[in-house]
């Protein structure tokens, strides 16, 4: 998920969808426990998080998202519980 302003992008494997709502609701709507802030603008879902290798997120299908110093401890803490 990808924050845009007032819309996010809606990532998936095939297909990106595009949402006129903020970041935070659509990741409420999706469920908070699937998912995890990796930066302000991004969020990934923990089910395709393939690797962490130093500030970036590797995700199963090739996509890598940077990992922001703010979001680091508690991205850390989520993907080890």
């Amino acid at each position: 998920i990808e924050g845009a302003q007032s819309y996010v992008y809606i990532h998936t494997i095939n297909r990106r969808y595009i949402v006129h709502m903020p970041i935070k609701q659509v990741t409420e709507k999706f469920g908070e426990q699937h998912f995890v802030r990796v930066q302000k603008s991004f969020v990934v879902n923990i089910a395709h998080i393939e690797s962490v290798h130093g500030n970036t997120v590797h995700l199963n299908y090739g996509k890598q998202v940077r990992l922001g110093a703010n979001y680091r401890q508690s991205f850390l803490e989520k993907i080890n519980n």
